[in-house]
This record gives structure tokens, sequence and C-alpha cells, in this order.
């Protein structure tokens, strides 16, 4: 079993970080016969920073730094900045004992560590020709201190930006435009007075609210250039497919008809649309759709009216595959040459 090994004596209560090897010392005393023992050494959390010397003629054990501590390293994992040291001794007999004592002293922080990072906690956008517009509030992560902060902007942007009270915004008669988005990069050093750090930041230049386009689909009650509803997903045309210049799908939820007339029809999801020499499958899977599909996704063009009616008569009659539709495409001059 152990012994208990009693000492006198007090350590630092405090050492700082980054404190060179050998600037941090303290000394405690042995309380009995130093000449029993032949090893004293430091155990406990300390054991990686403190070592001991131990004067068998007065009995005092001399510790001091041999690394240095970073106060940084608690605060990641949690944990309170402070180290234990526990002494560890040796008798000549063999046997082994540890001190009565168990001495804690603080580790204390220095601003040694600049700040790591800066990102917009609120805003981070602009309007293109908002002239002296508020751009977004700064946040900046220092782990060696809470502010304040000061900021300088690089000086190619600094006659355009500044930032007043951790506010970054366009100086006054400044405005972005629409060409310096989408997105537009400033680089900005932070100091916390003691450390600094450069950082880019990225301003979000929005694009002008676009105008809301309005469609006139055709409703279920509605007669328009010849076109109305049959029945539920099934549209009638008071006219023949060699009238349409243009049929062209958009998802699977909208279809845009153009006549040589010029009338345009927008029709909404449909089943069939039934015209007076035919009828085109207007389903997803129907042959209009993937003939179009298929056009756009290999020659980035819709179908022609002609060729469209062609190809969904053959797809939906099931005498020609979409796999050889893309297959003529691809062996197409017009792809060779797209």
């Amino acid at each position: 079993m152990a012994r208990s090994v009693q000492f006198q004596g007090y350590l630092p209560v405090t050492m700082v970080e980054n404190t060179a090897a050998g600037r941090w010392a303290g000394s405690v005393q042995l309380v009995g016969d130093a000449s029993q023992i032949a090893l004293i050494d430091v155990v406990g959390d300390a054991d990686l920073y403190v070592d001991s010397s131990f004067d068998p003629m007065t009995g005092t054990v001399l510790l001091s730094n041999i690394a240095t501590v970073d106060y940084e390293n608690f605060t990641r994992d949690g944990k309170t900045p402070a180290l234990s040291v526990l002494l560890r001794v040796f008798f000549k007999d063999g046997t082994m004992g540890y001190s009565d004592s168990c001495w804690t002293f603080g580790v204390s922080d220095v601003d040694d560590t600049p700040p790591t990072a800066l990102a917009f906690s609120s805003g981070g956008q602009v309007v293109p020709g908002a002239i002296g517009a508020t751009i977004g509030r700064l946040a900046v992560t220092d782990p060696d201190s809470s502010g304040p902060f000061t900021y300088t902007i690089g000086a190619e942007d600094a006659w355009m930006y500044e930032v007043v009270n951790d506010t970054l915004k366009l100086r006054d008669g400044m405005s972005v435009a629409i060409s310096d988005g989408p997105y537009r990069a400033i680089n900005i050093e932070v100091s916390d007075g003691h450390q600094s750090a450069a950082f880019r930041l990225d301003i979000r230049v929005e694009s002008p609210a676009p105008e809301t386009a309005v469609l006139d689909v055709l409703d279920p009650w509605e007669h328009k250039a010849g076109f109305s509803y049959k029945s539920a997903g099934v549209v009638w045309a008071e006219r023949g497919a060699w009238e349409v210049v243009r049929l062209e799908h958009y998802g699977s939820e909208l279809t845009d008809v153009i006549m040589k007339d010029g009338s345009q029809i927008w029709l909404p999801k449909l089943d069939r649309l039934e015209f007076l020499n035919g009828a085109l499958d207007m389903r997803a899977d129907g042959g209009a759709v993937l003939a179009n599909i298929l056009y756009q996704t290999i020659l980035g063009r819709p179908t022609d009216a002609p060729t469209l009616w062609q190809l969904s008569q053959r797809l939906d009659a099931k005498t020609y595959n979409k796999d050889q539709l893309a297959t003529t495409l691809l062996n197409s001059q017009e792809y060779k040459i797209h």
C-alpha cells in the first residue's frame, strides 16, 4: 500500500500561458527524513508541463515548468484552465508513496490569438443603386477577446465602404451596380487591440425584383382562338395541326401553343389535345412530351410543329421509341455542329 508523505509549502496560484520553460517555479518542503528518499517526480495533469528536482540534503522539492501552456486548449475543450501537481515519492527500500497534498494553480490568459473569423450576423446583402445603403452587422470570432474590434477595409475598397459601430455600409453617395453581382468580395482587417487578421467578406448583390408575369391560361369555360375544353383533361381545337407553328412544354404543368395566325394559347396540364386531323397525348409519358424533352435536352431547342406531330404519332403508336429518337438526334448533323 502506498504511503502518504507530508510536505509543506505553496506553489504560485497561476501560470501565465506561453510562459517560457524555467520561468515559473515554486518549492515545497518534505516533512520527515529526506535520507530515506531516492526520487520524487510529478504526477497529475500537470506532469507534462512541470518537473521536480529533489535536494536530499535539505528535503526541498523545486518545481518548475518544462513546457509552455496554452490557455485556449482548455477553453476549446470546455475544461477549467487549471493544473494540479501531485508528488510521487520513491523510497530507497523499494516502496512508494504520494504527497498528502495536491497543489492546484490556474492558467491565466493573455491575448496571443488573432481573430479567427469574420461574418455577417445580420444582413449581408445590398440592392443595386441603393446609395449609402446599410449592408449588414459584422460578427467577429476571437478566442482571446470579446472586443471592441477595429476594422480596416482594404485600400481598393475603402473609398466605397466603411464600418460604423460594427456595421458595414456603403459610404455616402456610393452604390453598387447589378454588374457587381451576384457577389462582391471585399477585404477587411480586424484587430482586437493586440492581434489582427485579414478576412475576405462576400456581399450578396441582390437582383432587382422581377416583374410578375401573368399567363392567360385557358379556363374550362373559355373558348379561345378555336380551343376549348371537351372534357376534364382534354382540349378540343377546331383547327388542324398544320396550323401550329410552335408547341412547347414548360415542365409538366404548362404548354405554349403558337398558331400561324399569331394567336397564342397557354394550356394547363392535360391528358390530350385534339385537332381536326388527329390528337396529341399530352401526358408526361406521351409522345409529344417525350419528343420535346429529347429535342430540348440533345439539341437545345423545342421541336418544330410538323416534326412534333409526326414523332408524337409514331411514339404513341409504339412504332418508334424514345431510345431510337435519342440515337437519331445524337447522330444528326445538327447535334454534331451544335
